[in-house]
């Protein structure tokens, strides 16, 4: 089962879906997400969940400042179960690190963890 998003991300996942709000919460520096009333052709919401997600929230909250949670946990979670499953399926530590994007050692820490639970 996922881990649960905070409150203020789940508001936007109902909208546009889990693995979008949580790029949103990847990207947001300044956590809060301020929705134009009018969505521009080119504007980085669009890049980061698409076209229809992003009008999606352009008319569900138009003008709005959305507080947006960092969601530091559940992306860790996630990380975490992908290292795990890949190392499962018998990838090493130095493959499963060049594609997770991590270091070697932090492979080893959460298969390390995960073992001893």
């Amino acid at each position: 089962m996922d881990a649960p998003l905070p409150e203020t991300a789940q508001v936007v996942a109902d909208i546009i879906g889990r693995e979008h709000a949580l790029a949103l919460a990847r990207m947001c520096k300044c956590r809060s997400l301020y929705i134009p009333k009018r969505l521009p052709p080119k504007h980085w919401l669009r890049d980061v969940v698409g076209d229809a997600n992003a009008e999606a929230l352009a008319e569900e909250f138009p003008g709005f400042i959305l507080p947006m949670a960092k969601c530091a946990n559940v992306i860790r979670a996630e990380r975490d179960k992908c290292i795990l499953q890949m190392r499962h399926e018998g990838m090493n530590a130095a493959e499963i690190a060049a594609r997770v994007g991590v270091a070697e050692r932090t492979v080893y820490t959460v298969v390390c963890n995960h073992t001893r639970q």
